[in-house]
């Protein structure tokens, strides 16, 4: 009679420890702060947290039960088709991507997505948990960067002026055609030279204070 109640006494908290770790992580998918999903394979959402749902403008009830890719972007769709697919095919343990998604409003967003399998008890991929981090204004802000640097360079090689990146030893990390053409020399042969070698003597002094 002991022995059944160790055992029983032991299997009861295994239980209750499996129940709270349950709970912990229900808690953890539908309160946190990034959207998380769970979908089959053929893509139909099984569930998605708040913050997803929030993220598109969307009730739960509006998004369950229908394709993941129903809210993707359409260039976005074939390569999330196949990443999904090689998931469940057991090609690849994991996932990570940038995508987009589309809102209720039709406003497209960036999002960063991470997607992992959770496997049943004979070890076989039987959902797709998706954690989806909305990323828009890092990427607007990247290009924003990248058009400032774009019509930089433009203005650099088109300038009527002579301009030229020149380190502190004077060395030419770059120079526009109007400086070319005012010293007489190539593009290459200049940067393969020293700014100190083509300036007047008189003047090298001062160059370099």
């Amino acid at each position: 009679g002991l022995v059944a109640l160790i055992d029983m006494t032991h299997q009861k908290e295994i239980t209750e420890s499996l129940q709270s770790r349950e709970e912990f992580f229900r808690n953890l998918f539908e309160e946190g702060p990034i959207g998380m999903t769970l979908s089959f394979p053929d893509s139909t959402l099984v569930n998605a947290n708040r913050a997803f749902c929030n993220m598109l403008g969307y009730h739960k009830d509006q998004i369950m039960g229908k394709s993941f890719l129903e809210f993707t972007h359409p260039e976005d769709i074939p390569s999330e088709q196949l990443l999904s697919q090689k998931l469940f095919d057991k090609l690849i343990p994991k996932y990570q991507v940038e995508k987009r998604f589309i809102t209720q409003k039709g406003q497209t967003i960036w999002c960063n997505l991470s997607a992992s399998v959770i496997r049943d008890l004979n070890d076989e991929p039987m959902f797709r948990l998706a954690i989806v981090e909305n990323i828009t204004d890092q990427k607007e802000a990247e290009t924003a960067l990248k058009e400032s640097e774009e019509k930089f360079r433009r203005v650099f090689a088109e300038s009527p002026l002579g301009m030229a990146f020149i380190t502190k030893d004077g060395k030419i990390e770059d120079i526009n055609k109007a400086f070319c053409e005012m010293l007489g020399y190539s593009k290459n042969e200049l940067l393969q030279t020293n700014i100190f070698k083509v300036t007047h003597h008189e003047d090298i002094e001062t160059s370099k204070n």
